[in-house]
Formats: structure tokens, C-alpha cells, sequence
């Protein structure tokens, strides 16, 4: 199972990291949340304190993690917030085993396919963590995700997250976002899951998501990518307003 830590009591909310994160990206959070809900945070396979699954190599094997281990937690009715790379498995856990949750917040992500020259990029990305030191290849691919005004020490508490993982993970993780499948319509074909997409005003790495259905809503911060560790408590006011507000999300 994934390694996890549950927070609190009440209603379940699973927080899921992001591209070489771990749980600890969402230290900020938890205790804002924990207040009122069972806060479950979430290692992804390789991640963290996670193993890698032998042969794991695409989306759908990441989400079949997270599926096995909401099951074997018997969390009920869990509402799944995916970070980035979350937010793919989030959309790979509704569009395969919709039956685990019961709404998702994708936040700094989108439901798309990579397009051809992202794809590529992610290809360059596994061939030089396979071949260059660590630390100078995050160095220079992770700035995208910081705003200009975030302060420095986000970047660098960053910087030092993702060395809880490997290069297998990050072979591993660059794969499942590189191949994913497009997992638009299957947000469209279950309008019994609410999905809330929280989007950064200065987040440069994310296209405009465009999806429209009574079940979905959108909310922005003014952040960067970053903004579970930016914007904590204007992320978790938003979370916990769609919560109330809307009817399967809020049920118990």
C-alpha cells in the first residue's frame, strides 16, 4: 500500500503531490483542513516513502495505486485533491475507478493530453535526470513552477522535496504524464463526481482547461503553481467553499 499519513477526523479528503513531491508538499494545508475532515496524505509510487512497482509505467498504474489504497483504507465517500501530477492521476482515478471517490479538486492541472513538443520535452526530461546530476537538472526545469514574487525559500524547500525520490521514480513519473490519455470526456461522462479545477494567475505552466458541465466549477488563486505551499489558506477557503456548496462533495 502507499505510504500515507490520516490527519483529523470527519469526512475523508486525500491529497495528492505532485511531479517529485511527497505528503510534505502539503504541510501547510493539513492543518487547515484537519480541523473539520480526515486528512489523508498520499506518497505516490516512488515518491516519498513509496515503492515503485516493478513494471509500473503508465497513468492508469499510478491511479490502480491510489485505488488500491483508498479501498484498503475503506475510506468512505473521498473527495481526492490531485496536485500536477495528481491531478493526471486524479483524472486517471475518475475515468478507471470512479467508483473510489466521490469528487475531485484538480488543482495546477488539467485533464488534457501532452501535445507533441510536450511530449518530447518529458523525453528530454528522463534522459537527463538519467544522465546529469540531480539537484542541477531540477534546478533548472523546476522554476516554471515558482511565480516571480514567491519568495526563494519555496523554491529551495522544493528543491530538497524532490530528492526523496529517484531516478526511477522520475523515469517512472515523466512516463505516465508523457503517455497519459486524454481524460476530458470521462470527467464529462460522470456528472455524479463534482470536479472543482483550481488554476494559479501566475501559474506558466498550465493551458486553460475549457471542459463546461453543471458538475464542474473553477476557481483561481493568485499564485504560481505552487499554491498549497504559497497559498494555503486561500486554496483551503476554496476547497472548503465548493465543499459546502456543492451536493455529492458535501454529503457524509
Amino acid at each position: 500500500m502507499l505510504q500515507h499519513q490520516r490527519t483529523g477526523s470527519g469526512r475523508p479528503i486525500v491529497l495528492i503531490h505532485g511531479l517529485l513531491g511527497s505528503q510534505q508538499i502539503f504541510s501547510r494545508v493539513v492543518p487547515l483542513l484537519a480541523d473539520e475532515y480526515e486528512v489523508v496524505t498520499v506518497d505516490l509510487p516512488g515518491h516519498g516513502g513509496s515503492d515503485l512497482p516493478g513494471g509500473a509505467n503508465t497513468m492508469y498504474d499510478a491511479a490502480a495505486e491510489l485505488a488500491d489504497m483508498i479501498t484498503g483504507l475503506s475510506l468512505t465517500d473521498p473527495i481526492v485533491v490531485g496536485h500536477s501530477w495528481g491531478g493526471y492521476v486524479t483524472a486517471e482515478l475518475i475515468a478507471s475507478f470512479p467508483h473510489t471517490l466521490s469528487a475531485a479538486a484538480i488543482i495546477y492541472s488539467q485533464p488534457y493530453a501532452d501535445p507533441p513538443e510536450k511530449q518530447q520535452a518529458r523525453s528530454e526530461a528522463i534522459s537527463r535526470f538519467e544522465n546529469e546530476p540531480w539537484e542541477s537538472v531540477v534546478r533548472d526545469l523546476f522554476p516554471v513552477y515558482v511565480a516571480d514574487y514567491d519568495p526563494p525559500e519555496i523554491f529551495e524547500e522544493t528543491v530538497q522535496i524532490t530528492k526523496s525520490a529517484s531516478v526511477d521514480a522520475a523515469r517512472f513519473a515523466l512516463m505516465t504524464i508523457r503517455d497519459r490519455a486524454d481524460r476530458s470526456e470521462a470527467i464529462l461522462a460522470h456528472p455524479h463526481i463534482p470536479v472543482l479545477f483550481v488554476s494559479g494567475t501566475d501559474d506558466r505552466s498550465m493551458p486553460p482547461i475549457t471542459l463546461q458541465a453543471p458538475h464542474i466549477e473553477y476557481a483561481e488563486t493568485r499564485s504560481g503553481h505552487m499554491g498549497p505551499m504559497t497559498v494555503p489558506d486561500e486554496l483551503v477557503q476554496i476547497l472548503k467553499a465548493w465543499i459546502a456548496r456543492s451536493p455529492a462533495a458535501g454529503t457524509t
